[in-house]
């Protein structure tokens, strides 16, 4: 009897790990990529699945692009971000040799745009970070 209960055991152990080893989850990515011309990063692992960086459009001003990036906090929780567009031609070369993070606010539940237009004619693709501030010391 002894020798059943341990088989029973041993069977349902396996049945379980079994079940466990073919669920598949689907982590959420750093990076997206699905717009056109537009990579998304959020930087900071924490901020994935509630900081959502979305609906990138792009428009002509002139002779230089211009583009636009929402973000939305989907928490009840206010954080300090700060952002950076960088901007390449339609090879992937940057374009821009300064790089700035600018910092804001993003309230619960807020949708924020931000705007950038490209620095030359030849600029045309994004690649929009946030992150939370590295600290300094």
């Amino acid at each position: 009897m002894k020798r059943v209960g341990i088989l029973l055991l041993f069977v349902m152990v396996m049945v379980s790990s079994c079940m466990q080893s073919n669920t598949i989850k689907h982590p959420i990515s750093n990076v997206d990529k699905r717009y056109p011309n537009a990579t998304l990063v959020i930087g900071s692992d924490e901020l994935l699945g509630k900081v959502v960086v979305r609906d990138v459009r792009f428009r002509k001003v002139g002779n230089f692009t211009q583009a636009e990036v929402t973000v939305q906090n989907t928490t009840n929780k206010t954080y300090y971000l700060e952002y950076m567009f960088e901007w390449q031609d339609s090879q992937g070369f940057n374009v821009d040799e300064v790089k700035v993070w600018r910092p804001f606010t993003l309230t619960p539940y807020q949708v924020r745009k931000f705007t950038s237009t490209g620095p030359v004619p030849e600029a045309s693709r994004i690649t929009f970070t946030i992150r939370f501030p590295e600290k300094m010391f």
